[in-house]
Formats: C-alpha cells, sequence, structure tokens
C-alpha cells in the first residue's frame, strides 16, 4: 500500500510539472510577485500561475475557434424558399 501511495504522489508530480517551460514561466512569474524558492508559499504560488497560463491558453484557443460558428444560423438556409 505504501509503494502504491509513492508512486501516485510521483505521478502527479511528474505530470505536474512535465514540461520544463511552463515550470520555468510559474517560477518567473512567482519571483516577479515576490514569491522566492524559500517561501511556504512558493508551491502554491507555482501551481496557481500553471493553472492561469493552461486557463489563458483554453481561453485564448476557445476565442480563436468562436469565429468559425456563423453568428446568424439561418445564413446557410438563405437560399431556401418558403411558400
Amino acid at each position: 500500500m505504501k509503494r502504491i501511495v509513492i508512486f501516485a504522489v510521483a505521478a502527479i508530480a511528474l505530470s505536474a510539472c512535465a514540461n520544463p517551460e511552463m515550470a520555468q514561466y510559474a517560477s518567473n512569474q512567482c519571483q516577479a510577485v515576490g514569491v522566492t524558492e524559500k517561501d511556504p508559499n512558493y508551491a502554491a504560488c507555482t501551481k496557481a500561475m500553471l493553472m492561469l497560463k493552461r486557463e489563458d491558453q483554453l481561453r485564448w484557443a476557445y476565442q480563436k475557434m468562436k469565429p468559425m460558428v456563423p453568428y446568424d444560423r439561418m445564413i446557410p438556409h438563405a437560399d431556401v424558399n418558403i411558400y
């Protein structure tokens, strides 16, 4: 049981910072607001910054995909005549 818990914690830790570029971004953002690596809140800050970055990426992807949906859904049926 103890090995399973250790393995699970290690897997979660590796998946959280799998991308070194994202980890560096989070570290830089935390240091920019005054949270250093020796600060007890450093782990929480990096996690928050990673989540914020992912949220920004999702928002950007959503905004980029919005124009693909027609604004007026009746435009494709404009050529249909109703008698």
